[in-house]
């Protein structure tokens, strides 16, 4: 018969189990012939923080340096903690070369210290298509910043060739679209 007897689990032909388990344990096998037991339930990563920025803004540019349209800052919990950075990213071109260059840069001290951790080239150059609009880029990156301080993540992009223009978030003649930069702290 099973059920539970007294403040102890008896289950029918696994015997008697010597103790009950403590809060955030969970009832397990043992193995093979063995008592079933309560242990640690099993481990994984969790999500500690989501945060994200939403951008309507457009800009256009025709350089060779990086210009930053967007960024979000996180504080990690613990120094283990990994970081998730995901970028929606709508670019459109101009020029004849269509070069457009992103990349996603980590700032951390104050701003003292600044590491790429991602780069993504948009659209190559060379293509003489004519004018394309629209193109929406989507990247994810798993960053290891080892802090527990405030880390800046910036999305920045730039011409591939100097005077060919470069368009972020226009779609289309002169329309707008919408890019997003998410982070998401993982707990280890």
């Amino acid at each position: 018969m099973s059920g539970i007897v007294g403040s102890r689990f008896n289950i029918r032909g696994s015997g008697v189990v010597g103790k009950l388990g403590t809060d955030g344990q969970v009832f397990t096998s043992a193995g093979a012939g063995k008592s079933a037991v309560f242990e640690a339930a099993a481990g994984g990563a969790k999500i500690g923080q989501v945060l994200q920025t939403t951008t309507t803004s457009y800009t256009t540019m025709n350089s060779t340096t990086y210009t930053n349209p967007m960024s979000r800052t996180i504080t990690p919990v613990a120094t283990s903690s990994k970081v998730l950075v995901m970028c929606s990213a709508n670019h459109g071109t101009g020029g004849s070369n269509y070069g457009v260059q992103a990349k996603l840069t980590r700032v951390t001290g104050a701003g003292s210290e600044s590491q790429q951790i991602g780069d993504l080239i948009c659209r190559e150059s060379g293509e003489t298509t004519g004018n394309e609009n629209g193109r929406s880029t989507v990247s994810f990156w798993l960053d290891s910043p080892s802090r527990d301080d405030e880390v800046t993540y910036k999305y920045e992009f730039k011409s591939s060739s100097s005077g060919d223009s470069v368009y972020f978030n226009n779609y289309g003649a002169g329309g707008q679209n919408t890019s997003t930069l998410t982070v998401l702290e993982i707990l280890a």
